[in-house]
C-alpha cells in the first residue's frame, strides 16, 4: 500500500504534468538554494556535509511532502481533478511558489545538526590523518 506522501507526489506529478525526474531534479535544487541561504553561501564544506546526510535529505522531504499536502488541501485536489493547460500553467507557478526557498522558515531540527557536525568532524579527522601519512 501506498504511503500518503507517494500518493500526494503521483497526484501533483499528473496534474502538473511533470515527470520523475524533473519533479526530483526541483527537490535537489531547492535543498541546494536553501542550504546556500540558511548556512553561509561560501561554506562549502558545511553544504557538502549537509547534502552527505541522509538525516538531512529525510528532514528536507518531510518539509516538501508537507508542502505538497498544504497545496492539494487548499486547492481540494484529488484523483478526480483535472486541469486545463491554462489552469496546469498557473498551477506550476503556485507550486514553485510553494516550495520557493525564499518562502520558507524552516531549519533543520537538532538530530540533522548534531548528524551534519559528526560528519564533518569525521571529515576533518580523515583529512588530518591522511596529512600525517603523507
Amino acid at each position: 500500500m501506498k504511503q500518503p506522501e507517494e500518493l500526494n507526489r503521483e497526484l501533483l506529478l499528473r496534474l502538473l504534468d511533470y515527470n520523475e525526474r524533473e519533479y526530483f531534479d526541483m527537490v535537489v535544487d531547492a535543498a541546494e538554494d536553501y542550504l546556500r541561504k540558511t548556512l553561509r553561501p561560501e561554506d562549502d564544506f558545511a553544504i557538502t556535509a549537509m547534502r552527505k546526510s541522509k538525516y538531512f535529505w529525510r528532514w528536507w522531504t518531510t518539509q516538501w511532502d508537507r508542502r505538497n499536502r498544504v497545496l492539494i488541501h487548499e486547492f481540494q485536489f484529488n484523483e478526480h481533478t483535472r486541469l486545463t493547460r491554462e489552469q496546469r500553467f498557473d498551477m506550476r507557478e503556485v507550486f514553485a511558489l510553494t516550495h520557493c526557498v525564499e518562502n520558507l522558515n524552516v531549519y533543520p531540527n537538532r538530530l540533522v545538526m548534531e548528524q551534519t557536525y559528526a560528519i564533518m568532524i569525521g571529515e576533518v579527522i580523515t583529512n588530518e590523518m591522511k596529512g600525517v601519512r603523507k
